[in-house]
């Protein structure tokens, strides 16, 4: 089944930042097709999109939008500023897409740490920075904040949405005396690095951004 869904003209900047978070067609390096497209979740009501190093997601509560696509999973593609083409199965058949939900973690989880997150564009302003360097300017903010090197290109493609972040969520950094108390199962949950994740106030946008490894900065 094929479809051509109209998209809301408040709801453009989000399929903009979807289609820029997928993997490009074409790209010779993937081999999960399935991430060449956005996924539309009809059980979560959430739009996916990945590159494998970053996760977005963005959940619509409008019923007379999402009733476009009748209650069925969808992959789409962006064709255009208003328009989605969506068909329910790819080419080879592949009906699923990666379990996108198991991926984020708690929260509120005992190893995590919340930052929140200034109002980005009003301080750009006030220091007569472009808004071009927004994106750069948060990745700087996280990278210090977090003690991780992230990549400021996975910022650059969420530039649209940067405004709609509240809150940054990361591991908790212990001292070396406190993760000596604990025993070894602790201890090893407790130097885990998460994904850093940025979430909307209500949790409707989610963005996970994997660090950068140590042996990726060897290449």
């Amino acid at each position: 089944m094929e479809k051509l869904i109209r998209i809301n003209p408040e709801y453009i900047n989000y399929f903009k930042t979807l289609d820029s978070v997928r993997i490009k067609d074409g790209d010779k390096s993937n081999t999960v097709r399935s991430l060449e497209y956005i996924y539309y979740d009809a059980d979560e009501k959430t739009f996916v999109a990945s590159n494998r190093k970053t996760l977005l997601t963005i959940r619509i509560e409008n019923d007379e939008f999402l009733s476009q696509f009748e209650e069925t999973s969808m992959f789409c593609k962006f064709l255009k500023n208003d328009i989605l083409i969506a068909v329910d199965k790819l080419p080879d058949n592949e009906s699923r897409y990666t379990n996108w939900k198991r991926l984020f973690y708690d929260i509120n989880g005992k190893h995590v740490e919340r930052f929140d997150i200034p109002s980005l564009s009003v301080k750009a302003g006030k220091a007569q920075i472009s808004n071009k360097y927004i994106p750069f300017l948060l990745c700087e903010m996280m990278c210090r904040e977090v003690d991780c090197l992230y990549n400021p290109e996975f910022f650059d493609k969420v530039k649209l949405l940067l405004d709609d972040f509240m809150w940054a969520c990361f591991s908790r950094i212990y001292t070396e005396e406190e993760l000596d108390e604990m025993d070894a199962v602790e201890r090893k949950k407790a130097t885990s690095i998460l994904p850093l994740q940025l979430l909307s106030a209500d949790g409707s946008i989610k963005y996970l951004i994997q660090y950068i490894m140590e042996e990726e900065t060897k290449k």
